[in-house]
């Protein structure tokens, strides 16, 4: 399990902030932001994880990836000059792979209720049938 330290507790925060819990491979070990209202702190708060205003603090050696989501280019610029050796991300990389997580999940939940909805029609008839949808077409 890697240990990852969450840079900029804003809606980027967030949204990372939530992938990573429900991941098993990736443990959060803080998540940080100069503003303690921040979103994705409030939210961190909540899910018991560690909070701060401080990257340094919670940049120690057990942390094993570093997210920078501030979108401050000096702050990427900081945390990759001092921890050498570890992996940082930068926040235009974390929201495109946010973005396709988020299309991933959309598709699940359409596939889920295509499926739901099969399942039904099948399920309703003792005898073959043809189902049309609003559009016309034969599904």
């Amino acid at each position: 399990m890697q240990n990852v330290l969450i840079v900029g507790g804003g809606k980027g925060g967030k949204v990372i902030l939530k992938i990573l819990s429900e991941s098993a491979r990736f443990r959060v070990a803080g998540i940080v932001d100069l503003n303690p209202q921040a979103e994705g702190i409030r939210l961190a708060k909540n899910m018991g994880f560690q909070t701060g205003n401080n990257w340094r603090v919670f940049s120690g050696p057990h942390v094993d990836i570093i997210i920078e989501v501030t979108g401050d280019e000096q702050v990427f610029h900081e945390i990759v000059a001092a921890c050498t050796g570890r992996i940082v991300i930068p926040g235009s990389v974390a929201y495109l792979i946010a973005k396709l997580l988020e299309e991933k999940e959309a598709l699940i939940r359409k596939l889920e209720s295509e499926t739901k909805k099969h399942a039904l029609i099948l399920q309703s008839t003792a005898e073959g049938m043809t189902v049309i949808d609003k559009n016309g077409r034969i599904i």
